[in-house]
């Protein structure tokens, strides 16, 4: 970098400056750590980055998870529609995120949906541009939900019950 101008400031207030949010270095200030800041910039931001990330862990409601479910086979699409509207109108509020591709009975494109609480978009791969199930592809359904109060078991077991 250019940093070694600003060396000569280092004793003095402009080093937490230069670093734009970086009060949390005035500190170091008159050690070396000052002009490795300058050089490199972001090299040392593994330094103070884990404070920042444990700290928004807190906020979030201790019971938010994700549940990952894994089924092989294909849906039935009758079902499969019951189930998603189901869950939506009961959990909907709990969910904040869910995604996943699945295989139904009658076709042989993938079918991707992704979901924000109560709203969630269906698409097939044809519609998408993507290649569905090859000939020799083992069929599996992959879906995660992100919420607070999800039951893993019951997700699971009602969602194995959709397929054919």
């Amino acid at each position: 970098g250019h940093g070694h101008e600003h060396d000569a400031h280092c004793e003095d207030e402009h080093c937490g400056h230069e670093h734009g949010h970086g009060h949390e270095h005035d500190m170091d200030c008159k050690d070396e750590h000052c002009e490795h800041e300058h050089e490199h910039g972001h090299g040392n931001g593994h330094d103070h980055e884990p404070k920042h990330k444990h700290a928004k862990h807190h906020h979030h409601d201790d019971s938010v998870t994700s549940v990952g479910i894994l089924a092989d086979g294909s849906l039935d699409q009758m079902k499969l529609n019951k189930w998603l509207s189901n869950l939506l109108q009961e959990k909907g509020n709990d969910i904040y995120r869910s995604k996943g591709v699945l295989s139904l009975s009658h076709s042989t494109d993938k079918y991707v949906f992704q979901g924000v609480h109560h709203q969630m978009t269906f698409a097939s791969s044809t519609e998408l541009g993507k290649p569905g199930w090859a000939e020799n592809e083992k069929r599996v359904n992959k879906m995660v939900f992100i919420g607070k109060h999800l039951n893993r078991q019951e997700l699971e077991d009602s969602f194995k019950a959709c397929i054919v």
